[in-house]
């Protein structure tokens, strides 16, 4: 009885190993995927939190927060990032910026020819006007004309 035990275990165990690396090498793959497109993030999603006009109204900035951002905990949503916008008011966007948490923005100092949010960015105006208007006369451009055409604010701004 003893040896049948024996020869069993011993006719088993190769069966036994051989199993679990044919399991193995299909479900290591797949918990290989999963783990890899669990760490591959979302693509962003933006929205409109205010809207800064000029006092002369012919510029306005706009943040906007990214919503869907991983790994922020409750209480902390206006950590998030975002995007600034600098627009004219024919929707042109003028110049963009990111911004590593969107509450940073609370004010936008308008001054003579410049704009000034913080420590965050400084836009010379009538240097981006300028430079907007060269590219409206460029052969084969569209009105809507900005520093990146594949850019956060054409894509959230633009209908």
């Amino acid at each position: 009885m003893k040896l049948r035990r024996v020869l069993f275990a011993l006719l088993l165990a190769p069966v036994v190993v051989l199993f679990l690396l044919f399991v193995g090498m299909i479900v290591a793959p797949m918990f290989t995927a999963a783990l890899f497109l669990l760490m591959i993030p979302p693509t962003p999603e933006f929205e409109m939190t205010h809207r800064y006009e000029a006092p002369d109204k012919r510029h306005a900035v706009v943040p906007l927060r990214q919503t869907n951002t991983p790994f922020i905990t409750p209480g902390h949503g206006s950590d998030a990032p975002g995007h600034l916008c600098l627009i004219d008011t024919q929707h042109r966007i003028l110049a963009e910026a990111p911004v590593d948490m969107i509450f940073l923005v609370e004010e936008v100092d308008w001054q003579e020819g410049e704009i000034r949010i913080r420590d965050i960015v400084t836009w010379d105006v009538e240097a981006l006007q300028a430079a907007t208007e060269a590219r409206l006369r460029m052969p084969g451009r569209t009105p809507n004309v900005t520093p990146n055409d594949n850019s956060l604010c054409r894509t959230q701004l633009q209908p």
